[in-house]
């Protein structure tokens, strides 16, 4: 009788939705015109709101303005209508918008969204929240989110919150590295979108005072950095939302062999070539490197600007400059579990699997004495209930233990939690089967709606779906969660318990109570961020030679992964071949960094370098060339000492006569 019920008074909302009222907005750029919609999917009292879609932040990223910073679009005649949503940027389909029917994707993609509704615009003081969509900054769009979800969640209920989505440029549009050209482009968008958030949103009947950032994975990852940004001016951004946001090591060179082979293919030894390029042509150019070859898309880059320093430089060297902003973070107590490859199916873990990857870890992440860090590794993550925790312990859980740490030193209200309810079933569209529930992005399908399956949401689901969204409500409006519930989400501070709410649900779609916790992860803090950081001396990454992009480090995981697991199963993105093939490149890559002589870490070997031995040493690993002159000198001369008079003299007279750049100013290829 209550699914009959159910069924009926859902049949009931569905059939209310509807677009009706016409509003006209006045910007500095132009007129534009949106219309009022009432959600039309919740058995609950559904909501409506005022939509623009499309609204042009900047000029279209096209030709000359490709790979530049964004600019200021131009105003234009009459009314401009924005009831539609943009173009995605470029971005595989099926990835960005996960089911039929699919958007359209463009280079012509810099358009935001605005969700507003008439009590903010009659009082002209409306909370704003701008949602960076995630995605590994290589798919998805802010023309993913269903307009309906935000309207409930956000704008109506009482919650009065203008939502703000945007697109930014992604994977080789937004996040190239060419050397000396701009980098993190799509940072960049997103940058400009707060500025035009500040210009105009008061005309939505926003307080660009109160403008929360909201970021999910790589989306909050991207918040992250740019909060802790020079290029982010004071008082721009009054509260961030961190969910589940994998921290990962960036360097100088991430992106930078996956650049230069996109050119390589592209047959464009500069920048203005590049422009020329069809969009089609470069994005196709893109996945043929993503899918046939042995090199790593790995988003931001540590670029100086955007990115001043490495991450976990930036949080170990204080506090100062850092604006006091409010901040609720947290993950899943899923997540993503990559090592899970490392049990067996009868309970046990593959010693040897997991002695690998400690051995391969401590090795690329530039140990001193790997040996020593690996046996450590292992005694933490030898037994099955741990090996599965290697990865999101090093990614997630303990970055984020650090950063909200980092934040509450600089005096800012930190609010930390972490997702624990596991009952989502079938409304969660589920991409990882493997992984437990709550995974990666499986809360995300009660505040935003992506990866979720509403023909399977049942009254339970839709319940929690108000009690979860008006936890970030609250917070974006009040700087606390649970603001007007008898539950008291306690402040974190490190010296007082590092304590953290437990989010999870009854069977009446009703917080559990006493959702206060001691210790967020504290044994991956214990082990990552303190015994780990006083006991092992890292080699900075400087000091490796510069042939050597930073990927190994970055998807280790994934290489021994693919490698390992059955040929039956899913493999992600490259054919198993590749995965093979990174995998023995691995190996001789460790070999290398462990081998008896330590000359390998000094820089100067390869202070300098040609076009031409960036192409070797792209196939030939770098280290090889200069072992190949070592031994032929060594054995043409006898004593090492002449070895070095003659290599400084040839590299002297190389650098001179042939024009030779540091790596990080090269132009692209020969």
């Amino acid at each position: 009788m209550f699914n009959f019920l159910f069924a009926l008074i859902l049949l009931i909302s569905l059939s209310r939705g509807s677009f009706c009222d016409v509003f006209r907005i006045d910007l500095s750029t132009g007129k534009i015109e949106g219309e009022s919609r009432t959600a039309s999917y919740s058995p609950l009292e559904n909501q409506t709101g005022i939509v623009f879609l499309g609204i042009p932040f900047a000029k279209p990223p096209i030709r000359e303005l490709r790979f530049e910073k964004p600019v200021r679009p131009e105003k234009w005649m009459g009314v401009l209508e924005t009831k539609k949503y943009s173009s995605a940027c470029m971005s595989d389909l099926k990835r960005t918008f996960k089911s039929p029917p699919y958007g359209t994707v463009s280079e012509d993609c810099l358009y935001l969204n605005v969700f507003t509704n008439k009590f903010c615009l009659k009082t002209k003081n409306c909370s704003v929240m701008l949602v960076i969509h995630g995605g590994k900054v290589e798919f998805e769009s802010a023309s993913a989110f269903n307009p309906d979800i935000l309207i409930n969640n956000f704008v109506g209920n009482n919650r009065n919150i203008i939502v703000v989505t945007t697109n930014y440029r992604l994977g080789i549009f937004g996040f190239s590295n060419f050397g000396e050209e701009i980098k993190n482009l799509g940072m960049y968008d997103v940058l400009e979108s707060i500025n035009w958030i500040h210009r105009e949103i008061r005309n939505f009947g926003g307080d660009p005072k109160k403008l929360t950032l909201a970021g999910h994975s790589a989306g909050g990852a991207l918040i992250a950095v740019l909060i802790l940004s020079p290029e982010l001016p004071p008082n721009l951004v009054a509260r961030q939302i961190l969910m589940s946001s994998p921290l990962q090591e960036k360097t100088k060179r991430t992106n930078s062999k996956f650049s230069r082979e996109i050119a390589r293919i592209l047959k464009c030894s500069d920048i203005s070539c590049l422009k020329n390029i069809e969009a089609s042509r470069l994005f196709e150019a893109q996945q043929e490197v993503e899918q046939n070859s042995s090199y790593f898309f790995d988003g931001i880059i540590m670029d100086g600007k955007i990115m001043e320093d490495y991450f976990d430089v930036t949080l170990s060297n204080g506090n100062s400059g850092i604006s006091r902003i409010p901040t609720l973070l947290g993950t899943t107590t899923g997540e993503l579990r990559i090592s899970q490859f490392c049990q067996n199916s009868n309970g046990t873990v593959d010693q040897e699997k997991i002695k690998e990857v400690c051995w391969k870890f401590g090795a690329t992440y530039r140990f001193e004495n790997p040996q020593d860090f690996a046996q450590k590794c292992t005694e933490r993550y030898g037994n099955f209930s741990m090996a599965q925790y290697f990865s999101d312990d090093l990614d997630t859980y303990a970055p984020t233990r650090k950063l909200a740490e980092f934040h509450s030193n600089s005096k800012s209200d930190v609010f930390l939690y972490s997702y624990k309810y596991s009952g989502a079933g079938e409304a969660f569209d589920k991409y990882m089967k493997n992984t437990p529930s709550p995974t990666h992005s499986e809360d995300l399908i009660y505040v935003f709606g992506t990866h979720r399956k509403s023909e399977k949401m049942n009254m339970k689901d839709y319940l929690i779906e108000k009690v979860y969204s008006g936890i970030f409500a609250d917070f974006v409006n009040f700087k606390k969660p649970l603001e007007n519930e008898k539950e008291n989400w306690e402040i974190f501070e490190e010296n007082n318990g590092a304590r953290y709410f437990e989010i999870d649900f009854d069977e009446n779609g009703k917080l559990i109570g006493n959702g206060m916790r001691n210790g967020y992860y504290q044994d991956a803090h214990q082990f990552w961020n303190e015994d780990v950081k006083k006991n092992f001396t890292r080699i900075h990454l400087e000091s490796y030679p510069k042939s050597l992009d930073s990927h190994f480090t970055q998807n280790l995981m994934n290489i021994l992964k693919y490698h390992h697991q059955k040929p039956a199963e899913n493999v992600e993105t490259k054919p198993r071949e590749i995965w093979n093939e990174l995998y023995e490149e691995l190996d001789e890559f460790v070999k290398k960094l462990t081998g008896k002589t330590r000359r390998f870490f000094v820089a100067d070997n390869e202070k300098f370098m040609s076009s031409e031995n960036v192409e070797k040493e792209e196939n030939g690993g770098g280290l090889g060339f200069f072992d190949i002159f070592f031994y032929f000198y060594l054995g043409v001369i006898g004593i090492s000492i002449l070895f070095i008079v003659f290599h400084q003299t040839w590299r002297y007279f190389w650098k001179n006569e042939n024009g030779v750049r540091n790596r990080d100013g090269y132009t692209l290829l020969q």
